[in-house]
């Protein structure tokens, strides 16, 4: 019998790695094995949180240059190179190590702010992104990079102004989420996002 086993590749913020956890723990009640891998940042931060990783989970941890967390002083473009070179490393020795031991990965799952997860999944098995945000937001940012940019751009910039959206309805800067505002200090999230 094939036992379902999936790993969730979850970028190593609190807003990312709670969701995470959370559909980690709905796919353990309907019996598919999870193991969850960030990097040691994130299992720090779990370790913090609370004394053990959630009954059932597993959870391998990477060291992507930053383990005691990204500071806003570090360069963000660095930290997502980093992430990305060795993430791409540790998902398939995850993989191929799982395979050894009898209990081998049959689909990944990856948080939205890693592309490189699916593009490395792919070369093994099936992926799907993890997206942990409304889907109203997912449907702003299609339209943000598919031919409105410029408007949903000008009520990011007049908070005074309105714009409609296809399938949105009446949308003002209140509505964007704020990797998408001029005081956004995160520069990666926008091109992430898009990718």
């Amino acid at each position: 019998m094939v036992r379902t086993h999936i790993v969730l590749v979850s970028f190593p913020t609190q807003e990312a790695l709670n969701p995470t956890i959370q559909f980690a723990k709905n796919l353990k009640r309907m019996g598919v094995k999870v193991t969850i891998l960030s990097s040691v940042s994130a299992q720090n931060r779990m370790t913090k949180a609370s004394s053990q990783t959630p009954d059932g989970l597993t959870f391998i941890a990477f060291s992507d240059g930053y383990d005691d967390g990204l500071k806003l002083s570090d360069n963000q473009e660095h930290f997502m190179s980093e992430h990305k070179r060795r993430g791409s490393k540790a998902l398939p020795e995850l993989i191929m190590a799982s395979s050894e031991e009898g209990c081998p990965v049959t689909g990944v799952v990856y948080a939205m702010l890693l592309p490189w997860a699916d593009e490395v999944a792919r070369e093994f098995l099936p992926s799907a992104p993890l997206w942990i945000q409304p889907a109203t937001i997912f449907t702003l940012y299609f339209h943000y990079f598919n031919g409105y940019g410029d408007l949903v751009k000008k009520i990011c910039n007049d908070p005074s102004c309105a714009i409609e959206l296809p399938g949105l309805g009446k949308l003002t800067s209140r509505d964007v989420p704020t990797f998408m505002l001029p005081s956004n200090t995160f520069s990666f999230g926008l091109q992430g996002f898009k990718e």
